[in-house]
């Protein structure tokens, strides 16, 4: 029993040490420090939190957490080292996010340091530019899809966030424009459909936008009729580079981005392979930020008829062309009785007599006749239009 009992207590002390099959390390540690990339200083006071990963899979568990010193620097010890595991530290920083390198603790690297840089806001978007803006144009049915690639670049440092025109409190980074006639937008790259606001055809990220560089995709339909199509929209930003990707067969009439007074004309289309598939690549270069962009396509493929529309226009027909038939009948009722009769033409008093039946039959179907009246007139019409047709055989 005292063995027992010593082989128990023993394993109550060593349990705490293991985790998951993993042996905690007294001497795995993770390190680092958090400057201002803003003020070039190290960021004192501020709380940092550890991140652990199994098999790049954040673990949902309490994460350990700590202060920086006056020197920014930070430390986590005793941590859980492993081929499968993986830490990365993060901060709350001016209200956003910040985060350090993911790093490795292996058997022979117990030691890693990840530094986290932060920054102070800014609303002001000068130090903003699209360094490249791609605008590739393919055939849809009955539209044009198209896709519009950003990449932009903050030079600047400082993180720019800024508000919503229609919501002060609403923070927004980049702005984007879409054409008005636009239908089906997605997008995509570093833009989240979550974190996006469509007015119209105006779309606002409210996700700051950091130093560095961030990738927009913005895909949507634009319908057109006949052969020709003119797309316009507002350039939002400064862009280094804008190209413009058509199908062989189209014809571009005109690309231009008018700033001011003085329009950019259309520069002259180069052929381009991307994907496989064959473009002419039109360059516009140091396009200024609130440009009207304005782009013109001819010989489109015709879009096919919207037939959705043509069995309700064929039935307004037939129910208009039967209402005027319908009137017509009736005012052939209002010719004296007197005039048919002195007519000595059977074939218009018998085209007399059934249109008097059909003028008969839509009153009962109306319910503006009873039946006994109506079979009783309808009777006596039918012998009459027997006796013409007997007088017409002869």
């Amino acid at each position: 029993m005292g063995k027992i009992l010593k082989y128990n207590l023993l394993c109550l002390i060593l349990l705490p040490s293991f985790v998951a099959g993993q042996t905690i390390q007294k001497n795995a540690t993770v390190s680092g420090s958090v400057i201002n990339g803003s003020l070039t200083a190290p960021a004192a006071g501020v709380e940092v939190v550890l991140y652990a990963l199994e098999n790049g899979r954040e673990i949902d568990k309490p994460r350990p957490h700590t202060m920086t010193d006056s020197r920014g620097r930070f430390i986590f010890k005793n941590l859980v080292p492993g081929a499968k595991r993986a830490y990365y530290p993060k901060t709350l920083f001016r209200g956003f996010q910040y985060s350090g390198p993911v790093v490795q603790l292996g058997q022979d690297s117990l030691q890693q340091q990840s530094d986290i840089t932060v920054f102070e806001t800014t609303n002001s978007d000068s130090a903003i530019v699209a360094r490249m803006h791609h605008i590739i144009i393919e055939p849809a049915a009955g539209m044009l899809a198209v896709r519009e690639v950003y990449q932009y670049l903050n030079r600047g440092k400082y993180t720019y966030v800024d508000h919503s025109p229609a919501d002060k409190k609403t923070k927004i980074g980049l702005q984007f424009e879409i054409p008005q006639q636009a239908k089906d937008l997605q997008v995509g790259g570093n833009l989240m459909s979550c974190c996006a606001i469509v007015e119209e055809n105006k779309i606002y990220d409210t996700m700051e936008f950091k130093p560095g560089n961030k990738q927009v995709v913005l895909n949507y339909n634009l319908p057109y009729s006949g052969s020709t199509t003119d797309m316009r929209k507002t350039i939002k930003s400064p862009t280094d580079l804008l190209d413009v990707y058509l199908p062989a067969q189209f014809e571009l009439a005109r690309l231009s981005i008018a700033n001011g007074s003085s329009p950019v004309e259309k520069p002259v289309g180069k052929p381009f392979q991307l994907r496989g598939k064959n473009y002419n690549r039109y360059v516009l270069a140091n396009v200024k930020k609130a440009g009207m962009l304005t782009l013109g396509l001819r010989r489109l493929p015709t879009p096919p008829m919207d037939l959705r529309w043509f069995a309700p226009a064929a039935l307004l027909s037939i129910i208009l062309a039967g209402y005027v038939f319908y009137r017509m009948k009736l005012k052939s009722e209002t010719v004296p009785a007197e005039q048919v009769e002195k007519s000595d033409d059977p074939v218009a008093k018998r085209q007399t007599l059934m249109e008097k039946i059909i003028v008969l039959n839509h009153e009962f179907e109306t319910g503006a006749l009873e039946k006994e009246i109506y079979l009783a007139e309808r009777e006596k019409l039918i012998e009459q239009v027997m006796e013409l047709d007997t007088i017409i055989e002869d």
